[in-house]
């Protein structure tokens, strides 16, 4: 997942209805919390707020986690501005830079991604730093295999590291908690998704129009787990006069094949920027169907936009998707996705309700502040 999530964009996986319900419940059941990797000395007890920075902050997924209305013991940090690049972008992020744990104006980093310039014994001096520093980390992975990568080993490298050093690990489904224990002996609190449409925005659902199927297909950044190929492998298996609609950032055209690029065929291709996130959602709920197309991932942003807006997803079945939420899953370029193509254009929209992602959020809200108390000793006095 990146910058504001992986479909917006850094510049930047169908289990029965029964089986999804009883997984979204387990994430929420109290469990017992991870042997502790004390990467800071505990906390002492004071009335000033528990100071967090999040890496990154302003991210979509980052502030969906805040509770509503905000707790006065708890001040969320701003991403500290990149010396020399642009207003609002937070990568690099100078919380890695040596030094900036020596200035302590953080009590706990809870780090989700940005991470992917670290070579391992980078990550070592890191971790180290903020041990001495006395600031408490908390690692949510969100991705085990890394979509802007073709080469996954240092990442994987440096993931390790930090799982194995952090005070405490989240991720987002069972799966991946699975993986995480398997590959690195740690266990993972497993707190899932939160919304990405706004709360007010669930209050007023958008229905599917009426006339063509619409179909989207979002290449984006045209990340390294992105494949274009299936531009006309999709095109081949929808419905005649159906309209499918290729999002790519813009410039991006020319990197595709000449035959891809959708001039007077079957699909048009469209340079979209990100735009603002009203504008976007708007954008996606023009579409009847979402269809991503990934070689690998793990967790993916479209899967819960596509649960806000009533929108079925079509997915290869690769990763955790399927464990976000329903998704019609397909796991060969041939007959599988066709039915998954089929089952997705029959399903009834069941967009999410502001009543059902207020409660999601309010205990995710309330998991993550009982780890930060935990892992810096306990919070406020």
């Amino acid at each position: 997942m990146s910058a504001r999530w992986d479909i917006v964009g850094l510049c930047h996986s169908i289990d029965s209805v029964i089986r999804l319900r009883r997984e979204r419940e387990h994430r929420y059941a109290a469990a017992s919390p991870p042997t502790p990797h004390r990467c800071a000395e505990p906390r002492q007890l004071s009335t000033a707020p528990l100071r967090v920075q999040s890496v990154p902050s302003a991210h979509n997924y980052v502030r969906h986690l805040r509770p509503v209305p905000p707790e006065a013991d708890l001040r969320w940090l701003a991403d500290p501005p990149v010396p020399g690049a642009p207003s609002g972008q937070w990568w690099p992020s100078p919380v890695f830079d040596p030094g900036w744990a020596a200035q302590r104006t953080a009590d706990l980093v809870h780090l989700h991604f940005g991470f992917d310039h670290l070579a391992p014994a980078a990550a070592r001096d890191w971790l180290a730093e903020l041990r001495r520093a006395g600031i408490a980390l908390v690692l949510t992975v969100h991705d085990l295999t890394n979509p802007h990568l073709h080469d996954q080993s240092g990442y994987r490298q440096t993931l390790g590291v930090l799982v194995q050093g952090a005070d405490a690990v989240i991720t987002l489904t069972p799966g991946a908690a699975t993986e995480i224990a398997e590959h690195w002996q740690r266990e993972a609190v497993v707190l899932p998704h939160p919304h990405v449409v706004g709360l007010d925005r669930l209050c007023d659902p958008r229905p599917r129009m009426d006339g063509p199927l619409r179909v989207l297909l979002p290449l984006g950044a045209l990340r390294a787990n992105t494949d274009p190929e299936l531009i006309p492998v999709i095109a081949r298996q929808l419905p005649a006069g159906s309209e499918l609609t290729v999002d790519l950032r813009p410039g991006l055209r020319a990197r595709l094949a000449p035959e891809l690029r959708g001039d007077g065929r079957q699909w048009q291709v469209v340079e979209r920027a990100a735009g603002d996130e009203d504008e976007f959602f708007d954008h996606v709920a023009g579409f009847d169907v979402i269809v991503l197309p990934y070689r690998w991932g793990t967790h993916s942003g479209w899967v819960e936009l596509g649960h806000d807006l009533g929108r079925p997803v079509v997915a290869p079945r690769i990763g955790w998707f399927h464990q976000q939420h329903a998704v019609h899953s397909w796991t060969d370029p041939g007959a599988s996705l066709a039915a998954a193509l089929a089952d997705a254009i029959d399903a009834v929209p069941q967009p999410a309700t502001a009543d059902q992602r207020r409660t999601e959020r309010a205990q995710l809200s309330r998991r993550h502040r009982e780890i930060y108390d935990r892992v810096s000793g306990g919070g406020v006095g």
